[in-house]
């Protein structure tokens, strides 16, 4: 049987919890066999068992899967890191063209800034973004609301869909901000401010 891996010195850093798992290494296989040499009693959990639950038909898929599918898994995974931070890039491009639209939008029409902590944004450069619209909602959210309050998916769904005619009709709060048109604007231009 293979040895664990060494026990970690426990550190006694204050409000901090070290969690120790020095059985991690072992095959579970190993370690039955174990328990049963010494006679000490286990319980097999048996959801375990049942392909109801996704990780066990994970598990399944992978327990067979050789060095070349891990490899394969690993390139797909790095290839998702990448895609994430694509998104993310252009998401954060389309906000600041969208801000920076709205803002020569407001000076044209010598509009100020509803509150010093609103965000502005140009509907129609928004709904221009195509998939990066909801990273570029996103974005505008956290920043407004401080990353407190997610909308959650459906919420962000619900604004990204309404957005993405180029305007916005009437308001929505969610994320810890209300997103709203700004008057006489007929919803190009668009506030995210703190919900109050």
């Amino acid at each position: 049987m293979p040895e664990a891996a060494p026990f970690p010195a426990p550190s006694v850093t204050p409000g901090r919890l070290t969690l120790v798992r020095p059985l991690l290494g072992l095959e579970k296989s190993d370690l039955e066999g174990l328990l049963h040499e010494q006679g000490v009693p286990f319980v097999v959990d048996p959801s375990n068992a049942s392909d109801k639950y996704h990780r066990n038909r994970v598990r399944r898929l992978l327990a067979g899967a050789g060095g070349d599918v891990l490899a394969a898994m690993d390139r797909v995974r790095a290839r998702c890191a990448l895609v994430a931070g694509e998104r993310l890039a252009l998401g954060g491009a389309a906000l600041r063209l969208s801000e920076e639209r709205a803002g020569a939008a407001m000076a044209a029409r010598e509009t100020g800034r509803p509150c010093p902590e609103a965000i502005v944004l140009h509907a129609p450069t928004l709904a221009q973004a195509g998939p990066a619209l909801r990273t570029a909602v996103a974005l505008a959210l956290a920043r407004c609301g401080g990353g407190a309050f997610s909308p959650g998916a459906a919420g962000l769904d619900s604004l990204v869909a309404r957005l993405a005619s180029g305007r916005l009709a009437g308001a929505w709060t969610g994320g810890g901000c209300v997103v709203r048109p700004l008057p006489k604007s007929k919803g190009r231009l668009v506030t995210v401010t703190p919900q109050q």
